[in-house]
């Protein structure tokens, strides 16, 4: 189906007596242009990433087609406003969300520019209508600073999780995702699907073990190894039961961790009402420990899909099973 681009929308409006203010924001970062496509598509986040929509009532899907609307809640002097948003591919690697409000029109242009062998350049360009010439220009200074508070937004939470993306990959993790032309936004919905993967690539990663001492593993959170690698764990201690959980999300690379920094922040009473399980911070999906261990129990050998578990001399010591098919579809969480 053929639509108008962003520069036709705005011809059109200028035919039709309306002026337009334009603002610029960039960023340059790690990851592939195809995280950002998908990261733009990818509607369900919104209510989980990002605390201002979230707090602003998060946002309801309404269509998933070749044209995305979904209807988005704004907070202004303490009352919501129900704005129903249109969100469509606008060209290679350019995403358009537009919507209207009161005298205004208002179109935000996401191009995704490749830098080869560095990553990509992220340019967001907020263009707002009206017929009003004079209004337009007492609002703009308005317009601008939400836009800008809008573009922080984006780099607070959305850039570390596009670079995260990056870092898995240097890990030997892929996504399903990769290849832009393979999803829609329906494909967006269903945040229990694994689209994240591990490779097995690397050999030398089945010599490697994780060991932590059970003295220093205390009544709270222990976080060990590299936050985007295979092997990398939060242990959660409470007196003579450890439950250990991975710190990668199967479905798109979330973090796992307790007090995230990005997103909504998941404090270790979140956990404890969440009847000790983890929580998402881009979709806010739960998940159960991958071991849970009683040490009080004669039992010190674990196994889970992808790992064992030992306690030996008063350590922990996890592993990837070498007794396995390395099939990229595992999921290291259960």
């Amino acid at each position: 189906m053929q639509s108008f681009t962003t520069e036709q929308i705005i011809n059109k409006g200028k035919e039709l007596g309306f002026s337009y203010k334009s603002f610029n924001f960039s960023i340059e970062g790690r990851y592939k242009t195809s995280d950002a496509l998908f990261n733009h598509r990818d509607i369900p986040h919104f209510n989980h990433l990002h605390a201002n929509l979230a707090g602003g009532y998060g946002n309801e899907g309404v269509h998933y087609g070749e044209i995305a609307s979904f209807t988005r809640y704004f907070k202004f002097l303490f009352m919501s406003f129900p704005i129903l948003t249109l969100l469509k591919d606008d060209g290679k690697n350019r995403i358009l969300e537009t919507f209207s409000f009161f005298l205004f029109q208002f179109l935000k242009l996401n191009e995704e520019i490749e830098i080869p062998g560095k990553g990509c350049r992220s340019k967001i360009t907020y263009y707002v209508g009206a017929k009003n010439k004079f209004i337009l220009s007492i609002f703009a200074p308005f317009f601008r600073k939400m836009f800008l508070k809008s573009f922080k937004d984006y780099k607070n939470d959305d850039y570390p999780f596009l670079n995260r993306r990056a870092d898995l990959r240097e890990n030997g993790f892929f996504f399903n995702k990769d290849n832009i032309s393979n999803f829609s936004y329906v494909d967006t919905l269903n945040i229990k699907k694994q689209n994240c993967f591990f490779d097995y690539k690397d050999k030398d990663i089945y010599k490697q073990k994780i060991k932590i001492n059970l003295n220093d593993i205390k009544n709270d959170v222990v976080k060990v190894g590299n936050e985007t690698k295979i092997l990398s764990f939060q242990l959660i201690r409470d007196n003579d039961n450890i439950k250990v959980f991975s710190l990668i999300c199967p479905h798109e690379g979330g973090y796992l961790g307790i007090n995230n920094e990005v997103g909504i922040k998941f404090t270790m009473n979140d956990y404890k009402k969440s009847d000790c399980k983890v929580r998402c911070n881009i979709h806010n999906r739960r998940f159960d420990p991958i071991f849970d261990i009683n040490l009080k129990s004669d039992q010190n050998n674990y196994q889970s899909n992808m790992y064992n578990l030992v306690i030996e001399n008063e350590e922990v010591i996890i592993e990837l099973r070498q007794d396995i098919v390395k099939n990229s579809s595992h999921d290291w969480c259960s």
